[in-house]
């Protein structure tokens, strides 16, 4: 007699830590590169296809192009498909999907808006491996791009609003848990 029971769904679930280059020169001049974390979960979807959600902090701080200080918040909410490379002990991956992006900044010169925040969308795309430790413990290798664009608003007397560019690079590695 055959077994007919279906394997279940795989999920991994991971806490990650990278580094974040921004590709926009005016955001590095004044923050440089600054610490990324993120949860993120992958569900199978599909023997070797896999759907992802992550959601993230970013903190970075510097001084204007015046001396004055800044800084910024960044909570960042993605989704998307992975495909992954099933090897023996390790797991190369691609995935793509849509990003959403809240953005708040603090800036200390009486010159410029002292507060702004906005929303922002655009696209991530991943590459990275899942490097077995145990059965259930894995290490995630990664660098993703994410291209988001901003619209910051303030209000006060007025309202003022405009565009910003956060896109960027982000260099890295989790530790996750496979269900």
């Amino acid at each position: 007699m055959q077994n007919s029971q279906k394997k279940p769904r795989e999920i991994l679930l991971e806490g990650k830590a990278s580094y974040f280059v921004s590709t926009n020169e005016k955001f590095r001049d004044i923050y440089g590169g600054t610490g990324l974390y993120r949860i993120e979960a992958n569900i199978q979807v599909w023997k070797d296809l896999y759907t992802w959600v992550s959601l993230g902090y970013m903190y970075g701080w510097g001084d204007s192009s015046r001396g004055n200080h800044t800084h910024i918040h960044v909570v960042p909410l993605s989704f998307g498909v992975n495909y992954l490379f099933k090897l023996e002990n390790w797991t190369p991956y691609a995935g793509i999907g849509p990003i959403l992006a809240y953005s708040y900044i603090h800036n200390g010169s009486h010159y410029v808006t002292r507060h702004q925040n906005g929303w922002g969308g655009g696209f991530q795309t991943k590459l990275g491996s899942f490097v077995s430790l145990t059965e259930r413990l894995f290490l995630d290798l990664f660098a993703d791009y994410s291209f988001i664009r901003m619209s910051f608003n303030h209000s006060g007397k007025r309202t003022y609003h405009h565009k910003g560019d956060l896109s960027g690079f982000s260099f890295g590695a989790g530790l996750g848990y496979r269900f």
